[in-house]
């Protein structure tokens, strides 16, 4: 976890007049590339030219307050020539670098492993000592090693010779020199930061600025719950709050002066949005940030594909709420996602299926275009014109459609709230890849197999159901299509407001003799709709396509009957909701369809 706040110190006039502001990033897409758990170098290199990352953090570095600076397992150690063999941590990042130098080499620095770095800083001469060296490492060129070259490809002279003199081009030769980008501060520490640890960040920073101008990348890495107000650590407390446990975090909005003061330094900052535990509200983590921030383009959205912490023990995030949260942010303008991490996984997972996962990230969040808000046009009569009457709207039927020619989609309207429904084939499903898409921006989809942003329920038959909730407006325009094409399968043109068959299924209601019975067209009952029955406002059961929970059911030829045995009093109410999503999950999207006052 990362946590900061910080208040910045003022350097002298001179110092300050060499700062350069950093710019407002742009969408960009992070990973950690550790030093441990890395494949073989063949392997390795084929898969980093593979992969859809366009900034790699190496993890992790350390400095002592001399300036004297080190990074894990010597990644950024220039080896000693050997035609045979070089390190494949060192040789896999350079030669990354050299092959692809539009993708940007960063150093990450600290981590809860060297959280002593940040004593380090405490004096101006630390400070001073470390950004110097800091400086020296940004202009520093790296020989790049590289086997299997051609004569013209290689730099200088042959390094590698055969037993006859010739040059051994199958042996590591030099290829060229390389850099690295950028600086990534991961502030992190056990105890929560104080003030005066903050402001030597600030002014570490300001120092480095000062030496290497706005062009090298420079990020910081805080804890999930650094931009909470700092009243989120009593657990009465839950407003504005990302981590809502019982047992709070020491860290709540020990970064969010840091953020004020330092929003024109970095160019970037990563939101720890993981090891908080599957409750952690990371969205309103990301609204704290950008709000300290000014501009929620700067702020990554925090991932991890490796086991994180939870107050209730450790678990893997889905890969489904993990590509969720790559759409999200795309969505909501936010500046893209960074995730923990290639190389190292605690689930011993395949470098090449570490490099599969987050290029499904980024392609998602790349198809996912930003909602831009519409304020409303205040009419220039107040006074409401006279509408004609218009004929009832005829009723629509909510029944699983025929997906053999290919998936169908569906907008279902409720009183309170809509969602998207797309049914599919198995078969579809695990061959296809399609979109839903609002207005032209992504909505949720499916590839081969795997669903996104969509919760999915199995309703029998070989017909596979995803739904998503969504309010739109009349005239917006719904869309199912083929991913990767233009081809749009079929068009929805929202009109709220629709009557449904499915809201005439209730056909009786009791009460009496301990005992509260729903009586439902068979039909329906069937349907893939979702029917809750509230007493007095209180959950009671529950039925949906086709089964009947928390209840007794009895069927007859054109109906069933579901039961639940219960005290009941004259004057009770029983209400039956038609529910969006499914059985198990919480929704506050209903149509009130049916209600019986006790007698």
């Amino acid at each position: 976890m990362f946590k900061k706040t910080a208040i910045a110190t003022l350097l002298g006039c001179t110092l300050l007049a060499q700062i350069m502001p950093a710019t407002a990033a742009g969408n960009r897409y992070v990973s950690y590339l550790t030093s441990w758990g890395l494949p073989d170098i063949d392997t390795l290199t084929t898969q980093l030219k593979k992969s859809d990352i366009d900034i790699f953090m190496l993890s992790f570095g350390q400095w002592d307050s001399e300036g004297n600076i080190k990074v894990s397992d010597d990644m950024l150690t220039v080896p000693e020539y050997n035609g045979y063999w070089m390190p494949q941590n060192y040789v896999g990042w350079t030669q990354l670098k050299r092959a692809n130098p539009n993708k940007k080499i960063v150093v990450a620095f600290g981590g809860q492993t060297y959280e002593g770095i940040w004593s380090a800083i405490s004096t101006p001469a630390q400070r001073d000592k470390v950004a110097k060296s800091l400086a020296k490492l940004l202009n520093t060129r790296f020989p790049v090693y590289q086997r299997g070259l051609k004569a013209n490809e290689v730099l200088n002279k042959c390094l590698a010779t055969t037993w006859d003199g010739k040059c051994d081009y199958s042996q590591y030769q030099l290829a060229g020199y390389t850099s690295i980008d950028g600086i990534d501060f991961d502030f992190e520490k056990a105890a929560r930061l104080t003030q005066q640890e903050n402001d030597n960040l600030v002014d570490l920073v300001k120092r480095l600025r000062a030496l290497v101008g706005k062009e090298p990348l420079l990020s910081l890495t805080t804890y999930h719950v650094g931009a909470d107000p700092e009243n989120c650590e009593n657990s009465s407390i839950t407003e504005s709050c990302s981590y809502i446990e019982s047992e709070r975090s020491a860290h709540h909005g020990e970064v969010t002066q840091l953020l004020k003061d330092s929003k024109d330094l970095f160019d970037f900052f990563n939101v720890m949005t993981y090891d908080a535990g599957k409750n952690f509200k990371y969205k309103v983590a990301m609204q704290n940030y950008a709000n300290a921030v000014g501009d929620k383009s700067k702020i990554l959205v925090g991932t991890t594909i490796n086991s994180q912490w939870g107050p209730t023990g450790n678990f893997v995030e889905s890969k489904a709420n993990n590509m969720e949260r790559a759409a999200w942010q795309a969505e909501n303008g936010y500046g893209g996602f960074f995730a923990w991490t290639l190389g190292s996984s605690t689930e011993q997972t395949p470098f090449a299926s570490q490099v599969s996962y987050l290029n499904d990230m980024v392609k998602l969040a790349k198809e996912t275009q930003p909602v831009t808000p519409v304020n409303p046009v205040p009419p220039v009569n107040p006074v409401p014109p006279v509408e004609p009457e218009q004929p009832e709207a005829p009723l629509v039927e909510l029944a699983v459609p025929d997906v053999s020619a290919g998936p169908r989609i569906r907008y279902v309207d409720y009183n309170k709230g809509a969602e998207v429904k797309l049914f599919v084939s198995e078969k579809t499903l695990k061959t296809a890849s399609y979109q839903v898409r609002l207005n032209g921006g992504y909505i949720f989809s499916f590839d081969k197999g795997s669903a996104y942003y969509s919760y999915k329920s199995n309703l029998g038959g070989g017909v596979i159901q995803l739904v998503r909730g969504l309010n739109a407006k009349d005239g917006d325009i719904i869309t199912l299509n083929v991913t990767g094409r233009p081809t749009i399968s079929q068009k929805i043109v929202v009109k709220n407001g629709a009557r449904y068959i499915a809201d005439k299924a209730i056909q009786s209601v009791t009460a009496n003799n301990g005992k509260v019975s729903v009586t439902m067209n068979a039909k329906e009952f069937n349907q893939p709709n979702r029917y809750i029955v509230y007493l007095n406002g209180k959950y009671l059961m529950e039925s949906c396509a086709g089964k009947a929970y928390n209840s007794s059911l009895k069927k007859q030829a054109d109906q069933v009957t579901m039961s639940r045995s219960w005290s009941v009093k004259s004057g009770d109410k029983v209400e039956v909701r038609r529910v969006s999503h499914i059985p198990g999950l919480g929704s506050s999207d209903f149509s009130t369809i049916y209600s019986h006052v006790v007698k």
